[in-house]
C-alpha cells in the first residue's frame, strides 16, 4: 500500500479484509483488527461487508484501471525515439556504403563515370570517398553541385583542401576576380555571371585531377561543359544525379564515352514510405527499399481554405510529434512552396518553438541562421539533405503533373525515420485518384 500511495495514483480508498472461509477465529486478541476479519461463520455476509467498506462516490474508470494494473504488475513503455533514431542512422549509413565501396574500383580508359542513383542510395558517401582518396593521393579535386545548402553541408564533411562549391559560386568568384561590380538586387545578375563564366571557360586553368559534378539533373549542359574545362587531360570526372529529383526545367545531358552506373536502391527512407512512393508512381522506375527500418505510413493532415488553415494543420502535426516523444532538433519542416510564397517560412514560431531559418550569407560566405530550435526550409533548398523526421507542409497543386510528383518525391525521401504530410484537401483527393 505504501508503494501505491507514493505512486502516481489518484485519490482512492484502500481497505483490506482477511477472509478465512474454512476457519473460525477463537483468539480474543489479534494483531490484525478483528473487525477486518471474515471467518467461516461470517462468510455468507462477505458481499455486504465489502459493500460497507466501499466509498459513497464511485471512482473513475481510469482510477480503477490504475489499481488493477498495479496489482497485475502491468506497466506502459514507449520506444525511446532518440535511441531508435541513432540505430536507424547507423544502420542506414552502413547499408548505403555500397556505391562508395565498389564504384571507385571501376576503371575505364575514358576516366568518365556517369552515376544515376536514386535518393538515399549513398551518392554523398561516394563523393566523400572520392574526395578523401584524391587528397590522400595528393591530387587536386573539386566537388561542384547546384544547391548551396548541399555544398555547405558537404564542405563540413569533406577534407579541408578539397574544393566544395556550387556552379553559381564559381561564376561569382570568376566575376569578382575580373573585378566586376555585381548588383545582386538586379534580376539578371546570375544570367550575367553565368554567361561570363561560360564565355571564358576555355581560358580556365586545367588544374583538376578529379572533378565531381553532383545534382546533374539541375545542370544546364553548357554549365557542365564549362566546368569540365578545368579538368586535366588525364583527369577523372564523376557526374552524379537523379532524374527523379529534377524539379527545375532543364535539358538533360549525358557523357557518351562514360561508364554508366544506375542504382535504384534507397537505404535512407523507411520501407513503408518507399511503398507509398511506388504506389503513387512518383518515380519513373520503382524504388527498391533497402532500409532496415520499416517505419510508418506517412500521417496525413489536411486543410481546406476558409475552414482549417494550412498553419493550423501544421501545428496539429507538430503537436502530435512532440506527444510521440520527438524533439525539435530531430525535425525539419519542409515547405512544398518556394521562399516567396510560403507562410511557414515566414513564421518565427511553429509548434510552440522558435524556428531556425536561413537568413543570409555574410561577407565571408558563411550561412547565417535565425536563432531557433525547429529547422524550416523549402523543398528546393533542402534537396540533397536529410533529417530523422520530416514534415512536408503546404503541399498544394491543381494537377499532379511530373514536376509536382518530383517535388513530392524529394520531400518524402528526406526523412530517415518518419515523414508526415500537411496537404490541402483538394491535393489529397488528386493523390487518391
Amino acid at each position: 500500500m505504501d508503494r501505491m500511495q507514493k505512486g502516481d495514483f489518484p485519490s482512492v480508498s484502500i481497505q483490506t479484509l482477511l477472509v478465512l472461509p474454512d476457519h473460525t477465529v477463537h483468539s480474543a486478541v489479534l494483531a490484525y483488527p478483528r473487525e477486518r476479519i471474515v471467518d467461516a461463520p461470517e462468510f455468507d455476509g462477505l458481499c455486504r461487508r465489502i459493500l460497507g467498506l466501499l466509498p459513497a462516490t464511485e471512482p473513475s474508470s481510469d482510477a480503477r484501471q490504475k489499481v488493477v494494473d498495479f496489482f497485475a504488475s502491468r506497466f506502459y513503455v514507449v520506444t525511446d525515439v532518440s535511441t531508435n533514431i541513432g540505430q536507424v542512422q547507423q544502420a542506414s549509413t552502413s547499408l548505403a556504403s555500397g556505391l562508395a565501396t565498389w564504384v571507385p574500383k571501376i576503371s575505364h580508359t575514358s576516366n568518365l563515370f556517369f552515376i544515376q542513383a536514386t535518393a538515399g542510395s549513398g551518392k554523398t558517401q561516394l563523393a566523400l570517398k572520392l574526395l578523401q582518396k584524391a587528397i590522400s593521393d595528393k591530387h587536386r579535386c573539386a566537388y561542384i553541385c547546384f544547391n548551396r545548402p548541399l555544398a555547405d553541408h558537404l564542405s563540413k564533411l569533406a577534407p579541408p583542401s578539397a574544393e566544395v562549391t556550387t556552379f553559381h559560386q564559381l561564376c561569382r568568384e570568376h566575376a569578382e576576380r575580373n573585378r566586376e561590380i555585381l548588383d545582386f538586387a538586379a534580376p539578371d545578375v546570375f544570367n550575367h555571371i553565368t554567361k561570363s563564366y561560360i564565355d571564358n571557360a576555355e581560358q580556365l586553368s586545367r588544374n583538376l585531377d578529379l572533378l565531381i559534378i553532383d545534382e546533374s539533373q539541375d545542370f544546364v549542359p553548357e554549365w557542365a561543359i564549362a566546368v569540365m574545362n578545368r579538368l586535366k587531360e588525364d583527369g577523372t570526372i564523376y557526374v552524379m544525379g537523379d532524374a527523379g529529383q529534377q524539379i527545375y526545367e532543364r535539358e538533360q545531358f549525358d557523357l557518351t564515352d562514360a561508364v554508366h552506373v544506375k542504382c535504384m536502391d534507397n537505404f535512407r527512407s523507411p520501407r513503408k514510405v518507399v511503398h507509398v512512393i511506388n504506389q503513387l508512381q512518383l518515380s519513373e522506375e520503382p524504388i527498391v527499399s533497402r532500409s532496415a527500418h520499416e517505419g510508418e505510413t506517412p500521417q496525413i493532415y489536411t486543410w481546406t481554405p476558409n475552414f482549417v488553415s494550412s498553419l493550423t494543420a501544421l501545428n496539429q502535426c507538430l503537436k502530435r510529434l512532440w506527444e510521440d516523444g520527438y524533439s525539435p532538433d530531430q525535425v525539419a519542416v519542409i515547405s512544398f512552396k518556394g521562399v516567396k510564397n510560403s507562410e511557414a517560412l515566414a513564421q518565427s514560431l511553429l509548434g510552440g518553438y522558435k524556428t531556425k531559418m536561413f537568413s543570409r550569407y555574410d561577407d565571408a560566405g558563411n550561412a547565417l541562421w535565425t536563432d531557433g530550435a525547429l529547422l524550416v526550409e523549402s523543398v528546393y533548398r533542402f534537396k540533397g539533405q536529410s533529417m530523422p523526421v520530416v514534415v512536408l507542409c503546404e503541399v498544394d497543386f491543381d494537377e499532379l503533373n511530373d514536376r509536382e510528383k518530383r517535388k513530392l518525391f524529394v520531400g518524402l525521401t528526406r526523412a530517415q525515420v518518419r515523414v508526415d504530410v500537411v496537404i490541402s484537401e483538394k491535393s489529397a483527393q488528386l493523390l487518391m485518384q
